[in-house]
């Protein structure tokens, strides 16, 4: 693992310690962050993203469209 990688991996740690509701990874192989949801969501539900930054409002909108986390 190159520093990079080790680097992005970190940030990955962090946005999943400031959205507990979702597993969030980062894919040496991809280059992308993948978000899975930790609450029931319809079946292959999960996010990708290129640059951290854009997961958490993304989540939101899954959250929003949940019954169980949503409004």
């Amino acid at each position: 693992m190159d520093a990079g990688s080790a680097e992005m991996r970190q940030i990955a740690a962090e946005l999943e310690a400031e959205n507990p509701l979702w597993i969030v990874l980062y894919g040496a192989y991809s280059r992308q962050f993948v978000a899975f949801p930790r609450f029931p969501a319809p079946p292959r539900t999960f996010l990708t993203a290129l640059y951290p930054s854009s997961l958490p409002g993304r989540m939101r909108g899954v959250e929003a469209r949940s019954p169980v986390v949503g409004p």
